[in-house]
C-alpha cells in the first residue's frame, strides 16, 4: 500500500470534519466547498512551522503514538494501534457534531485522527484486506525523526478476570 498525500486524505472527509481539523491546528475555518477547503487546509498543514507547533502541542501519548508510526514506516495495522492505544470512534457528521469527540478524545489514536495527522485505508495483505492507519506521505518528512528509545506507548491496563473457568466439553454435549 502506498500511502496517500495529505490532500487525498483530507478529500475523504466532509466539510465539518475539515473545520474540526482547522480548529485543532489553530487555523481559521476554510471557506468554500469541501474540495476547496481540503486544498487550503492541506496547504496550511504542510507548513513546517505549523507541523512543528502541532507536534510540540501534542500530549505525550499522542506524540508517542505518532513516533511509533514514523518508526514503522508511517503505517501500522489499525487493529494493532487500537489494541495499543485505545479505540477510534467513527461517527457520522450528525452524531460527531452533537458529541464533539475531538474535544475529549478517548485515545491517542482518536486525538491524531481529528488533527488530520493520521488517516486510514484498506490494503491487500497475504491474509486478505486489512485496514491500516498511516501518516500522509508528504507530512512524514516534516515530523521529527524519533529514536526507538524515545518511543514508549502506554498499553491500557487490563484487569485480571474475576472468575476463572476451566475448559470442558459441556458445549459439545449441549450442541449435539
Amino acid at each position: 500500500m502506498s500511502m496517500q498525500a495529505l490532500l487525498q486524505t483530507l478529500q475523504d472527509h466532509d466539510l465539518g470534519h475539515l473545520r474540526i481539523v482547522a480548529e485543532l491546528w489553530g487555523f481559521e475555518p476554510p471557506s468554500g466547498n469541501a474540495l476547496q477547503a481540503a486544498e487550503k487546509l492541506a496547504q496550511w498543514m504542510l507548513d513546517p512551522l505549523a507541523v512543528s507547533e502541532i507536534y510540540q502541542g501534542l500530549p505525550s501519548a499522542g506524540a508517542d503514538l505518532l513516533d511509533l508510526l514514523i518508526l514503522r514506516g508511517g503505517r501500522v495495522s489499525l487493529g494493532d494501534l487500537m489494541r495499543r492505544s485505545g479505540p477510534l470512534r467513527r461517527m457520522g457528521p450528525g452524531k460527531r457534531d452533537r458529541e464533539k469527540p475531538w474535544r475529549n478524545p478517548v485515545s491517542p489514536l482518536e486525538m491524531l485522527w481529528y488533527r488530520g495527522l493520521i488517516s486510514t485505508a484498506f490494503a491487500d495483505t497475504a491474509t486478505g484486506p486489512k485496514e491500516f492507519a498511516f501518516i500522509p506521505s508528504d507530512l512524514i518528512p516534516l515530523l521529527p525523526s524519533p529514536t526507538e528509545a524515545e518511543t514508549t506507548i502506554c498499553t491500557p491496563a487490563v484487569e485480571a478476570p474475576t472468575v476463572e473457568r476451566l475448559a470442558s466439553e459441556d458445549v459439545l454435549d449441549d450442541t449435539t
